[in-house]
């Protein structure tokens, strides 16, 4: 007996058959015309082949058949999710994480580094004058300043840091494993490349800058408690550097 890579059960029948017409185990080398080591006929779903009737063999080459068209469709549908979920976590104009993915990751961190005492600093950055960019050049210019920065951003920062789109001209960079010196030094670090580099679109170059705040994790504080303070430490430097 043999199994055709159709799925198809084939050579049962009268060899399977004892003299006295009782069934036997038909080695495969015998059945093969002495080709390989002797083994046991095929048993499907637990059932010898030379028990199944044509009709039960039509039955189960349709349903290997169908099993093998379920787990193609599954396999397709798990590749989509996949695509879906990286899209779900993924800002729509720039390379970097969106809100919903970096306050998940923040949420997930603090857990972490309040479970291990581990430090975990978060920096919160704001393009400067992006609406008066938008409104002097248009949002062609102004979607360029946001790709330069993420980019800048993704670029200057290690591959365990997590740096997301918070919305607008806001950004967030989570740095685990980093205290608030590290912070410090990467945010200025940063903001001096974006400075002296600005960006270009049409082959005209256009000035760029941020503003930052660095907060480092407390005892006791929450993911909200991060991300506001934060917030309000990135809010109090703008002011003063705009002022100034």
């Amino acid at each position: 007996m043999k199994v055709e890579s159709s799925g198809r059960v084939e050579g049962i029948g009268g060899r399977g058959q004892g003299p006295g017409g009782e069934r036997r185990r038909v080695p495969a080398k015998e059945a093969a015309g002495d080709r390989g080591n002797v083994r046991d006929e095929v048993v499907l779903y637990g059932v010898p082949g030379s028990e199944l009737t044509p009709k039960a063999q039509e039955a189960l080459t349709a349903l290997m058949g169908e099993n093998r068209r379920l787990r193609q469709e599954l396999d397709a549908a798990r590749r989509r999710v996949g695509e879906l979920e990286e899209l779900a976590d993924h800002d729509a104009l720039t390379p970097v994480f969106n809100r919903r993915a970096l306050l998940r990751e923040l949420v997930r961190l603090v857990s972490y580094a309040n479970r291990y005492k581990s430090p975990l600093s978060l920096i919160f950055l704001d393009v400067d004058q992006l609406k008066a960019i938008n409104d002097e050049f248009g949002h062609k210019v102004g979607d360029r300043a946001l790709m330069t920065v993420a980019e800048a951003l993704i670029a200057g920062t290690r591959s365990s840091d997590i740096v997301g789109r918070l919305g607008g001209d806001e950004f967030g960079i989570l740095l685990p494993h980093a205290d608030t010196g590290v912070a410090r030094e990467t945010a200025a670090r940063l903001a001096a490349h974006i400075a002296r580099t600005g960006f270009e679109v049409e082959g005209r170059r256009f000035p760029l800058s941020i503003s930052y705040g660095v907060h480092t994790l407390q005892e006791g504080e929450s993911a909200e408690d991060v991300l506001a303070a934060a917030d309000a430490r990135m809010y109090r430097n703008k002011d003063q550097r705009l002022s100034g």
